[in-house]
């Protein structure tokens, strides 16, 4: 249980704070209550408590004397502090002293509960941490690789991860905050689960081409790569060819060595390590793209805004729309389409194969949109008539730009209903 020490010299605030709170229930144990900062610190230092729940304006010794003392021999305990308006600045000090929550009065009960349950998680996860450590000191290299892989799939899936943590990696790797990142996502069609010898066939190959990769186990039947850069300037001329011929080595070696086929999905590079999840929903995007055209099971996002001359415009109002999607404006969104058809119409580009590729080139715009969202398109749309796998089986110009629009507006709406979300305490 967490031991839990309680200081104020209000003789009814320590009551309230010792006898109104379900403690036991949250997995709290009241080690010792005080009237003043000598007597605290007496509690401080017979039972070191993981949290100390602490007035500053008290009689003897202040709460910011009590701290200090106590940081000053050792002794790590987390402080929460119950602080009155006009204590504002001392409180402020108190942050050197390992204070993890200011709390100003008048406080209620649900303030304290909430402000122990988030102490006492970042105490567990500290604890879980040392935990780990000498476990890796136990096994370096085997817990070295279990590190690196627990800190991708935490980025991954949008697991706070610890600073701590963030540091043992870098000292481990050598890789600090100009690391590039890449991810590739690799699918093994009709596989529920991906064998070893398949992770070693992909894993070989990658090292064959001198990429520093980590394995991150995703979604059954899937596999999942990140990519690590060291160098500042990257040859990402040199880099694309070479991830070319090692994604289609992976391919090659699936379907004679295990008679399977497999879709893969590349995302760009990217700085820093809070790229990761967006390299990750990038690598997913790019997968729902190995759909739109035969024989085409390797795709790059990167490579989807398509450079043939025939039918490549840029979009000179992407930005508009983009905007119009992170606002969450269907409507205005709308008028951005059109007036990019309108264009392309006077350049005469009307054709329908011209047509499913300027939408393609659409939805890549929309994909763009996602990212500060945290969404991914085909966790997006879950229905039979998702745009990105109709589009290439239209019969019409008509029925291809109703499904851009549809689309359009459905992510529109979306994200404006994900902008309004209140996340739940």
């Amino acid at each position: 249980m967490i031991k839990m020490a309680l200081i104020d010299d209000e003789q009814s605030v320590l009551e309230w704070l010792e006898k109104s709170f379900p403690w036991e229930q949250c997995g709290v144990n009241i080690v010792g209550t005080a009237e003043n900062g000598k007597q605290g610190l007496d509690i401080i230092q017979k039972e070191i408590p993981d949290i100390v729940i602490t007035s500053i304006d008290m009689p003897i010794m202040d709460g910011l004397e009590m701290m200090e003392k106590a940081v000053g021999m050792g002794i790590d305990t987390k402080f929460i502090v119950l602080s009155g308006y006009n204590e504002f600045e001392n409180a402020q000090e108190a942050i050197r002293y390992g204070v993890k929550e200011y709390l100003p009065k008048p406080v209620t009960e649900e303030q304290i509960l909430e402000a122990v349950k988030r102490v006492s998680c970042r105490i567990e996860e500290s604890k879980r941490r040392i935990e780990w450590v000498k476990e890796m000191r136990q096994e370096p290299h085997q817990d070295q690789d279990m590190l690196i892989i627990r800190l991708f799939q935490q980025l991954i899936m949008q697991i706070p991860v610890q600073d701590e943590v963030i540091q043992d990696y870098r000292r481990l790797t050598g890789h600090g905050e100009r690391t590039k990142y890449q991810v590739i996502l690799i699918r093994a069609e009709d596989q529920e689960v991906v064998s070893d010898s398949i992770v070693s066939m992909i894993e070989e190959c990658f090292r064959k081409y001198h990429f520093e990769a980590a394995t991150v186990n995703y979604l059954p039947g899937e596999i999942m790569l990140v990519i690590s850069y060291l160098a500042d300037n990257l040859l990402y001329i040199i880099l694309n060819e070479n991830m070319k011929k090692v994604t289609k080595m992976v391919s090659d070696r699936m379907e004679e060595e295990f008679h399977l086929s497999c879709t893969i999905g590349i995302s760009e590079i990217q700085k820093g390590l809070e790229s990761v999840y967006g390299c990750a929903n990038q690598a997913k995007n790019a997968l729902v793209f190995t759909t739109l055209e035969e024989n085409h099971n390797i795709v790059s996002i990167s490579n989807l805004m398509f450079e043939d001359e025939e039918y490549h415009s840029p979009i000179k109002r992407e930005r508009q729309l983009l905007n119009a999607l992170k606002a969450g404006d269907a409507d205005e969104a709308e008028k951005v389409l059109d007036m990019i058809y309108e264009e392309f119409s006077e350049q005469k580009k009307n054709s329908l194969s011209i047509n499913k590729k300027i939408c393609t080139e659409l939805i890549v715009v929309c994909i763009k949109s996602l990212y500060p969202m945290g969404m991914c398109l085909n966790e997006l749309f879950q229905t039979e008539d998702d745009p990105i796998y109709l589009i290439h089986d239209q019969k019409s110009i008509t029925d291809v730009k109703k499904i851009v629009y549809r689309a359009v507006r459905q992510m529109a709406e979306c994200i404006g209903e994900k902008k309004c979300e209140v996340p739940e305490k």
